[in-house]
């Protein structure tokens, strides 16, 4: 009887285990070949599909109404266009924006701000507008691709688009450029485990001012909805409720900038599901820095006067999460999330942990996104 061999699956195995465990610089130029020639290849299909669609006759009163319909909603959205347009040059926001300008130059606190926004503006100037063009569904939480690359460093005769290049949506950090191919490269989602963030909290203006944001988008979101999604008074009820929330936020009070710690994403590096939900770590503030004194972790009080002070929380739910800017690879003072929860301390313990919900909330279904130049980049050129 002729003996069964088992040499052809231990080698398919080994060969599959050795495909799984291949280095990076092996992996990642044929990730960004397939990613080039497959990115054509979905567009002609697509334009391919569309030109076999049957297309099915329309009657002369089917597009009569049809275009009654579109001249009317033309009319709607121009209405809606003046109303924005009344909104946006109103005097309370100009007198929100000269309440946030009326600061002492000689300010320390206002210096510092005054340096952060400086650097920010700069790689802004040097930014770059990208689509994304490919998003795997088992690495959602992950990555993703976009339509920029060594070329366009190229064209521009600046390095924007680099390994550590920060990505940001509606100006708030969602990743970082991990490779860099000719034409596409692919960027690391904050939401990810391995990469972390190096992030402080913010309380006050700042804190309020990224509220208000969310406030006006849902806002100009209601404002530009075609179908009618509630009753009119409902309507009426929903933008008092807006606006008496505006007018809390904006009511004056002093930014404070709080506990440290660093802030990751929950989707593990292999089949990883959709994950928006970060973990922070580490939060406390032991140490003086440049914002304030050494805090005691539990009451907040300083601990060069304890007793005088009153203390304030070092972190709770609603505060803001921005970049430190002290690893030296994301810009202090991104915004990047919102404490969604605290966990308690347990005895012993020498800082806090959380969770935070993203300030990007769009990252689900993302197609574009701005690449600042890297901080590396910058200090080269300087």
């Amino acid at each position: 009887m002729k003996r069964k061999s088992y040499r052809p699956y231990v080698l398919l195995s080994l060969l599959l285990f050795g495909c799984l465990n291949l280095p990076s610089f092996i992996v990642t130029p044929i990730r960004l070949g397939a990613v080039s020639i497959s990115h054509p290849l979905w567009k002609k299909m697509f334009i391919l599909s569309q030109s076999f669609a049957l297309v099915p006759s329309v009657s002369k009163e089917f597009h009569d109404e049809h275009q009654r319909q579109l001249e009317a909603e033309n009319g709607k959205l121009m209405r809606q266009n003046e109303q924005l347009k009344k909104r946006l040059l109103s005097d309370d926001r100009i007198e929100s924006h000269y309440k946030n300008l009326k600061n002492e130059v000689s300010d320390p606190f206002f210096v510092r701000r005054q340096t952060h926004l400086k650097t920010r503006l700069e790689l802004e100037a040097k930014s770059l507008y990208a689509q994304v063009i490919y998003r795997q569904p088992s690495a959602w939480s992950s990555s993703l691709w976009v339509d920029v690359g060594r070329r366009d460093n190229e064209a521009l005769g600046f390095t924007v688009v680099g390994v550590n290049s920060p990505v940001l949506s509606g100006g708030h950090l969602i990743g970082i450029i991990e490779d860099v191919g000719e034409k596409q490269s692919r960027v690391r989602l904050v939401t990810d485990s391995s990469l972390v963030v190096s992030v402080r909290v913010v309380r006050g203006l700042t804190q309020k001012h990224e509220m208000l944001q969310l406030v006006d988008k849902l806002s100009l979101a209601l404002a530009l909805q075609g179908e009618r999604l509630l009753s009119t008074e409902e309507e009426q009820i929903l933008g008092e409720k807006l606006n008496g929330l505006k007018e809390s936020l904006q009511k004056d009070a002093g930014t404070k900038y709080l506990a440290k710690g660093e802030l990751f994403g929950t989707s593990s590096p292999l089949w990883r599901s959709r994950s928006p939900v970060l973990k922070g770590v580490g939060f406390n503030y032991d140490f003086e820095d440049a914002e304030g004194p050494a805090r005691e972790l539990r009451t907040g009080k300083p601990y060069s006067h304890l007793i005088q002070d009153r203390g304030i929380a070092l972190i709770q739910e609603g505060d803001l999460l921005v970049t430190t800017g002290f690893d030296g690879i994301f810009p202090a003072d991104l915004p990047v999330a919102f404490v969604s929860k605290v966990e308690p301390l347990k005895e012993g313990e020498t800082s806090y942990s959380i969770e935070a919900k993203l300030c990007a909330s769009e990252i689900e279904d993302i197609s574009s996104v701005v690449i600042l130049p890297s901080l590396e980049v910058m200090r080269e050129e300087r």
